[in-house]
């Protein structure tokens, strides 16, 4: 047979003697040991079952009355243990001296009045739970206080009727016992037994409702952030796709002006390969030339990278802080319809709380609305390139204007003329550097301009959800006045 760790064990315990003797006296007191066991009956097993109905992490409770319920638990778990255990050791015992067998018995109950205070726990119960089942929770807690103070006048009574016993001069056997341990004193101490386990299996009933009205609220906010964090994944993916062409549209800037860079310096490969055949084969000019379109090249890749991952990274940021704001905004309208029906005691709570819930779940309250500001903005990123290609066309155009067949033009190919174009090299370098600075400019402002646009239908669509969330909860408070 299973034993719990309610009053089933000492119980039990009361049956297993082949010689029965009560209080320490060499005789057996009528009923006392089939009183005292009903009046205990299962002990604190139910309030233990209720304990253990618990299933959810009671640190995520935020009203924390599971927690209140656990210490509260505990603590009756605690005391009443000790009067149960104690009462059974001393109905039970057929050897102690009087003197020793109550003294044990008076430190066990002080113990039992001694457990860790639950003034916070109940202190809870009043700021949570409806002023019924927080009157009834400490209407109980009162009952079982003044039951367990009882106990010690009752026991007082039977130590006097013990000490009697022991004095008097004819020996105490089964058959008069009862003249010192009267029925009335049996019944006495049965009933303040009783009285006790009627509160535990009071309060274990109370507590079991309590628990399971969390455990629904556990349960429905639970559903709630199963929807938000599938709204969540779902922003995520089509940010993850505006990041992806983000890089994209990045890669393509920076290899077409590379591609434009070496398509210039491969124009004047029929100057490099023949250098003596022009300028004296002083190229020197178009050698400086070359490396700074290599550096301006590199300026330009770095510019645009930088314009890029800041796009990026404050529409992230931006996509961040908004939907945060949002979970919280959601999250508190969830407690409050949630939470907030305990105390309200309405009669259409169920109806309201069912109702709002679930608009709590619906579409219009959900960030995975904030997709909408950056799928048409996904593929702008890859429009820039087309914008581009003719301002990158001209730009390769002028940069290798100054050619091999241009200077063929020159009658002599290492005269005054050839000098002149050798000499333009420095004047196209600059020529060129206006020109990137240019397409940096036009490629950043339009970029600037996307995120502006992100940023502000994220701000509008944000509110519009926050405006949402608080109708549900205005219509919520509304619908337990009215039903509706």
């Amino acid at each position: 047979m299973a034993v719990s760790l309610g009053g089933v064990l000492v119980v039990l315990g009361i049956f297993i003697r082949s010689c029965q003797a009560d209080f320490g006296l060499n005789a057996t007191v009528p009923n006392l040991r089939t009183s005292v066991s009903a009046a205990i009956g299962s002990g604190v097993d139910p309030l233990l079952a209720a304990n253990r109905s618990i299933t959810v992490d009671v640190a995520a409770d935020v009203t924390e009355i599971l927690a209140a319920l656990v210490t509260v638990t505990n603590s009756v778990n605690a005391s009443v243990s000790k009067i149960f255990t104690a009462t059974q050791d001393v109905v039970t015992d057929d050897n102690t001296a009087r003197v020793q067998l109550f003294g044990k018995l008076c430190k066990a109950l002080q113990e039992a009045n001694d457990v860790n205070s639950i003034a916070s726990a109940m202190d809870v119960f009043v700021q949570n739970l409806d002023s019924t089942t927080n009157s009834a929770i400490s209407a109980n807690m009162t009952n079982l206080k003044y039951h367990k103070n009882t106990l010690n006048s009752v026991f007082r009574t039977i130590s006097n009727g013990v000490k009697a016993a022991e004095a008097a001069e004819a020996p105490v056997t089964n058959a008069n016992v009862g003249n010192f341990i009267t029925p009335a004193m049996v019944t006495s101490l049965a009933d303040g037994l009783s009285s006790i386990t009627t509160c535990v299996n009071n309060i274990a009933d109370l507590f079991t409702k309590v628990i399971d009205n969390q455990m629904n609220a556990a349960a429905q906010v639970a559903k709630v952030n199963a929807s938000a964090n599938t709204a969540v994944r779902s922003l995520a993916t089509t940010f993850n796709t505006f990041s992806s062409n983000t890089v994209e549209s990045c890669r393509i800037a920076v290899q077409t002006e590379k591609s434009a860079t070496s398509n210039i310096i491969a124009s004047f490969s029929p100057i490099l390969d023949n250098s003596d055949s022009f300028n004296g084969g002083d190229v020197s000019n178009l050698n400086s030339y070359i490396e700074t379109l290599k550096q301006l090249n590199k300026t330009y890749a770095q510019t645009v990278m930088s314009n890029y991952e800041t796009v990026q990274a404050r529409v992230f940021e931006m996509l961040t802080t908004q939907t945060q704001l949002v979970a919280v905004t959601l999250y508190n309208a969830t407690k409050s319809i949630i939470y907030a029906d305990a105390p309200s005691m309405s009669e259409h709570v169920s109806t309201c709380t069912a109702k709002y819930i679930g608009q709590l779940m619906a579409p219009p309250v959900q960030v995975s609305r904030l997709s909408s500001c950056l799928s048409p903005e996904t593929d702008t990123l890859l429009n820039y390139d087309p914008m581009l290609a003719p301002l990158m066309l001209q730009l390769q155009t002028d940069a290798s204007a100054i050619s091999s067949v241009r200077m063929l033009s020159c009658t002599r190919s290492n005269g005054q003329c050839s000098s002149v174009y050798f000499s333009a090299y420095d004047g196209l370098a600059v020529q060129v550097e206006a020109q990137l600075k240019n397409l940096n400019t036009v490629l950043g402002n339009e970029l600037k301009f996307l995120q502006s646009r992100v940023e502000t239908c994220v701000t509008a669509i944000t509110a519009d959800i926050n405006d949402n969330i608080h109708t549900i909860q205005t219509n919520f408070l509304n619908c337990l006045t009215t039903g509706q």
